[in-house]
């Protein structure tokens, strides 16, 4: 079972707030990095319950380049929820274990790396 755990995007001060649901009050959050932030009013991402290749934890919204047999493809794609759990658009989803010789690196978010999504 994954941990359910997220972050939001502080738009004023430019940086994350992380958090789980035991530090949520009627939309304000006491977390890590940012405190108490209003999360009615800011971009909120869930973990998706895997880590890349690094360690790091994946959440949406976080920009992940492909590997393939330890190789790196071309493809960076953002992590994005959809009806049934996290996908990485036009490619396959995270929750599959059938893609074993794949493997992910977070190289930034939409957030703090923008030049990514061009």
């Amino acid at each position: 079972m994954r941990e359910i755990k997220f972050r939001a995007w502080d738009n004023n001060r430019h940086g994350y707030c992380y958090f789980d649901l035991f530090h949520c009050w009627g939309g304000l959050v006491k977390g890590t990095g940012i405190p108490y932030l209003d999360i009615r009013e800011n971009i909120t991402e869930q973990f998706t319950g895997l880590r890349d290749k690094n360690g790091r934890e994946i959440y949406e919204g976080d920009k992940v380049a492909v590997f393939r047999n330890g190789n790196r493809t071309h493809e960076i794609i953002t992590v994005e929820w959809h009806d049934n759990g996290y996908h990485l658009p036009r490619y396959i989803s995270l929750s599959m274990d059938a893609y074993d010789d794949m493997d992910y690196e977070i190289i930034g978010n939409i957030h703090e790396n923008p030049e990514l999504l061009k």
